[in-house]
């Protein structure tokens, strides 16, 4: 979306995978540290995702032309936020596939 907005393709296509990444690593650090129901946890990391997924497009399309200066911040943000669940819902997913069935 960036690439599309700003433009500079190969700037915006690196900058985001970087922190994609780096925010996947803190949330896969983090999942070491959930215990207890992990399919009940994995669930409410799944919703989250989905809502602030659904929230992204919207808000970065409404955020470039009425405030362009929280434009990259926002993006940021989406990024970060969405790299850190799915960083942390792979490790609970492998956990919960790794335990004996009930």
């Amino acid at each position: 979306m960036s690439s599309y907005l700003i433009g500079d393709s190969v700037y915006q296509f690196s900058l985001t995978i970087g922190f994609f990444m780096f925010a996947m690593d803190i949330g896969s650090y983090v999942s070491r540290f959930i215990h207890g129901n992990l399919i009940q946890a994995f669930i409410r990391v799944e919703l989250v995702l989905a809502i602030v997924r659904g929230l992204c497009g919207v808000s970065l399309f409404m955020l470039f032309p009425f405030a362009p200066w929280l434009y990259t911040t926002g993006m940021f943000a989406f990024i970060s936020t969405i790299g850190f669940l799915v960083g942390l819902e792979i490790p609970l997913l492998t956990r919960v596939l790794s335990q004996p069935p009930p």
